[in-house]
């Protein structure tokens, strides 16, 4: 004896046919909360000698067709200096040669320098928080 039963699956092929799209927003929203974690410990590690540029750290999420990234920086124009360092010491012997050199500054007084070391705030941020920011796609990427 045969027994044949209907199904109806149009709601399980649906929820195929939108998997990729909630894929895609499961991983937009991971990514949103990984940049996150990173931009406040970034603000948290650079220096605090004025707030301009630990107000202008930000971060964003872009999705586009071929993956979901995640941006953490900052458009100050020292932003570079600061986390590369200058002359002597900066990263890589990328840093001015002629030294000491010397500027300056807006109250007329002159100061001599051969450079500033390196704060690398949004890599030690990143660094820092690797695990954190794993567990933030823990979920969508499973175990």
């Amino acid at each position: 004896m045969q027994v044949q039963t209907k199904v109806d699956i149009s709601e399980l092929l649906a929820n195929i046919e939108k998997l990729p799209e909630a894929l895609v927003s499961a991983l937009a929203q991971s990514m949103e909360l990984a940049t996150e974690l990173v931009e406040a410990d970034a603000v948290d590690r650079c220096p605090k000698k004025s707030t301009e540029l630990s107000t202008s750290i930000q971060h964003e999420v872009v999705v586009s067709d071929a993956a979901v990234r995640g941006y953490v920086g900052s458009m100050s124009p020292h932003a570079v200096f600061v986390h590369e360092g200058t002359g002597l010491f900066a990263k890589d012997g990328n840093g001015r040669k002629d030294v000491p050199w010397v500027y300056c500054d807006d109250f007329g007084n002159f100061h001599s320098t051969s450079g500033q070391k390196p704060n690398p705030f949004l890599q030690d941020a990143i660094d820092a928080n690797k695990d954190k920011i794993l567990q933030c796609f823990k979920g969508v990427l499973g175990e």
